[in-house]
């Protein structure tokens, strides 16, 4: 007998399902693999179990653990049993399904339930008890970035993003999704959109109020660090001194250090090259500097 046959597996799942979910980088086929049976006849008596199982049914189509009719079969039998529970957040599922369907190639699907949430929000707003903001914008942002690192076709992704918000009903993205998107936009050097989507998003209270290292914890990067670095990179002095300001005024951190960097010797640089007859340097450029300094030693 294998390994995997001598243990209860059904015991395991739940942890299972549990641990891959905190430590994704850890899924592998070789992990999953003995547990697919399992996931596709389970019942189990609690309702965060097929949340786990829609979150890990995101790999199948990748691994190719399933058929595209049997992994279509796990994503509709898991949400179907996870609102048969009494007092479910339906928005948790929509999210997780949506995800899934994108992933294993059923962008339709994902795109048709997406479009059947929206046009139920769109009637709800005449009545007091709807689904809130929060609910929508957190939904359209998911969709539209699995479409994205799906079919790495970010042009597209743009286009909807255009079209999202040009519907007068719908709430703008999260502020996570603006960091991903914008951050994307400047690694393919869409630079046009890449501003766009930023001055759309940098008048917005709660984008000055999320702080770098909250960016930087759920994309890896802060779209604010990237424009600026790129700016810098490009002696695009217009948009360098708009982040710089922006930064001094919100007290917000660099939190790239090679920006960061950049940033001391451009305003070093702009000291000592930008000088009139009577000064042996910039008084200007040289409180910029010290302004930056303090702000980043805080």
């Amino acid at each position: 007998l294998s390994i995997s046959n001598q243990l209860d597996l059904q015991a395991l799942l739940p942890d299972l399902l549990r641990l891959l979910y905190n430590y994704p980088q850890l899924i592998t086929p070789q992990i999953i693999e003995p547990f697919v049976n399992l996931i596709q006849v389970a019942r189990v008596s609690d309702k965060d179990y097929y949340l786990l199982i829609l979150e890990l049914s995101k790999y199948f189509t990748q691994f190719g653990l399933l058929d595209k009719e049997q992994t279509y079969q796990v994503i509709e039998s898991a949400y179907t049993k996870y609102k048969l529970f009494g007092k479910v957040n339906p928005f948790i599922a929509y999210k997780k399904v949506i995800a899934s369907l994108v992933n294993n190639d059923f962008i339709t699907e994902a795109s048709q339930l997406l479009d059947d949430v929206l046009l139920d929000y769109k009637e709800s707003l005449q009545f007091k008890y709807r689904p809130s903001k929060h609910q929508i914008s957190n939904l359209i942002g998911s969709f539209l970035k699995a479409f994205i690192m799906k079919t790495n076709d970010l042009a597209k992704g743009y286009e909807l993003l255009v079209k999202f918000n040009s519907v007068a009903y719908l709430p703008d993205f999260p502020v996570r999704f603006y960091n991903y998107m914008i951050t994307k936009l400047a690694e393919n050097g869409m630079h046009d959109e890449m501003w766009s989507v930023y001055n759309r998003v940098m008048v917005r209270t709660d984008y000055q109020n999320t702080s770098t290292m909250e960016m930087v914890k759920h994309n890896g990067k802060a779209c604010r660090d990237v424009l600026l670095s790129q700016s810098l990179d490009e002696s695009d002095h217009e948009h360098a001194f708009q982040l710089i300001k922006e930064i001094l005024v919100k007290e917000h951190l660099i939190a790239d250090l090679d920006t960061l960097n950049k940033t001391f010797h451009y305003l070093y640089n702009a000291v000592l090259h930008n000088t009139t007859d009577e000064e042996y340097f910039n008084q200007y450029y040289f409180g910029l500097l010290w302004q930056v300094m303090e702000t980043q030693a805080k």
